[in-house]
This record gives structure tokens, C-alpha cells and sequence, in this order.
């Protein structure tokens, strides 16, 4: 069988389980072209168990676009992150270098460029997370870290998170992140999606939180465009977190 053949057949098994308005035909040929027959699929199976008999492609459509919300936004508050954490070590250790306990690949680097800043930008984030790993009881002095608890297997799971969103995964149907512990606990670990989010979150300085937590939440709200098929988001995929939990008192540090 040609691949061609194979994709019409898969395209006819969507179309033979999704229920699609004719304004949307034209949409959906669109996008099952540009994202794939094989993921438009996927998020049907995903949904199939929650419903009976044929699904909407609206569920279909605001599903995928959330999910492209989703990872924009983390993507925003992963770099955020990043550059967080290269200005701790670039801020204090700048005009000290010499001072600067380095993990090893952070001083290969420095090795090559003799530029700490350089240096910084071109390791990986996962060496950034190693070095600020090496790093958490010199920086005590700045806010840092919510808990010790668990705080390597937690930094892990930001890394893998971060890898999922880079690679632009669909984060609904990823079901291979890092377990995690968002209240830093034994008992609450989870390697869902929302509890990574959570445990991102827990990482931000705390003037940043209550904002991501926000913009996370409001993905799922429905916004006028009149290009896209009617946004009609399944309460299955739906992440709400509690804003409330990320909230500053009014005598709190900032930093």
C-alpha cells in the first residue's frame, strides 16, 4: 500500500468518527495537512472514552489549538526561568569568577570564551540546572528554591518538561514527563501534566507566579476569531489551578 493510499484511509477513519459542520471542512482539511492526519487522530482517540458515538471536531479543533496555547505560554515562563537563573550566577560571580564553584561543563565552556555571561548562554539548560543545583547553598541568601524536599528529582522534571515544549509535543497526549513533587511531599508525587506545571510554577520568583498560574488558566478561555472553528474546549484536557495558592501576602519578600 502507498503511503498516499495509507493517509486517505486514515483521513476517512477520522472523518468517519468526528461530526463536522460544512463552514469547517475547509478548516479541517487545512490543518489536518499542516499538523497531521496522525495527531488529529491521536487527540480523537484521546477523547473517544469521554463521549458517545461520533466526536465534534470543534472538541477536536480547540483541543489542538489549546494545546498551542499551552506550550506558548509555558515557553514563555520556561525562558523566563532561564534567564533567571543566569542572572543569579552572572550578577554575583561576574567580577569573582574565580570565586565561582563551576560544574564542569559550565567551565569548559569559560574555558573556550573567558566570558562568564558567553559562557552561561552557551550551556545547555540542563547544565544550567546542574550548575544551580551545585550552587543551592551559596545563593541561600537569595531566594531560590521553595523547598529543599525532593529538589533534584523536581529541577529533573523541569528539564523535561522544557524539552517536551521545545520539541512542541502535544502536551494532552504526552504521557512520558518526569515524576515530580509539587507540594514537595511523598505523597502528592504525579508526573501529570498540570502537577509539572505546578512544579514550574513553584520555581518562579514568587511576583512571577500568580501571573503564569493566570495565563495557564486563561488558555482555556475562548477567544473571538472568527478564522477558527467555534471553541468548544472538553473538560477532560482542561488545567485549572488554584490562584489563590500562588497569591503574595502583603508583607512578603518579593525576591
Amino acid at each position: 500500500m502507498s503511503l498516499n493510499n495509507n493517509i486517505e484511509e486514515r483521513k476517512k477513519y477520522f472523518y468517519d468518527n468526528v461530526k463536522i459542520e460544512k463552514e469547517d471542512m475547509v478548516r479541517a482539511e487545512k490543518y489536518l495537512t499542516s499538523k497531521g492526519v496522525e495527531s488529529h487522530i491521536a487527540i480523537l482517540e484521546l477523547l473517544k472514552p469521554y463521549y458517545d458515538g461520533k466526536i465534534d471536531y470543534e472538541y477536536i479543533s480547540s483541543t489542538y489549538r489549546y494545546d498551542k496555547r499551552i506550550r506558548n505560554t509555558l515557553f514563555k515562563y520556561l525562558a523566563y526561568l532561564e534567564e533567571y537563573y543566569r542572572a543569579l550566577i552572572l550578577d554575583r560571580y561576574n567580577d569573582k569568577v574565580d570565586k565561582l564553584n563551576m560544574h564542569k561543563n559550565l567551565n569548559n565552556k569559560y574555558k573556550l570564551f573567558n566570558d562568564l555571561r558567553i559562557s552561561l548562554e552557551e550551556i545547555l539548560f540542563s547544565d544550567l540546572k546542574n550548575q544551580i543545583y551545585k550552587m543551592k547553598n551559596e545563593l541561600s541568601d537569595i531566594y531560590l528554591f521553595p523547598s529543599n524536599d525532593y529538589l533534584k528529582e523536581n529541577l529533573n522534571a523541569i528539564v523535561d518538561l522544557r524539552n517536551a515544549v521545545m520539541h512542541n509535543k502535544l502536551l494532552v497526549l504526552h504521557h512520558n514527563f518526569k515524576e515530580c513533587y509539587p507540594d514537595f511531599t511523598r505523597e502528592t508525587k504525579s508526573a501529570t501534566l498540570t502537577d509539572n506545571i505546578r512544579n514550574l510554577i513553584n520555581f518562579l520568583p514568587k511576583f512571577v507566579r500568580e501571573k503564569c498560574a493566570k495565563d495557564i488558566n486563561d488558555c482555556a478561555i475562548r477567544q473571538s476569531d472568527d478564522t477558527h472553528t467555534k471553541w468548544s474546549l472538553p473538560e477532560i484536557v482542561k488545567i485549572n489551578l488554584e490562584i489563590d495558592d500562588y497569591k503574595l501576602e502583603k508583607n512578603e519578600n518579593h525576591i
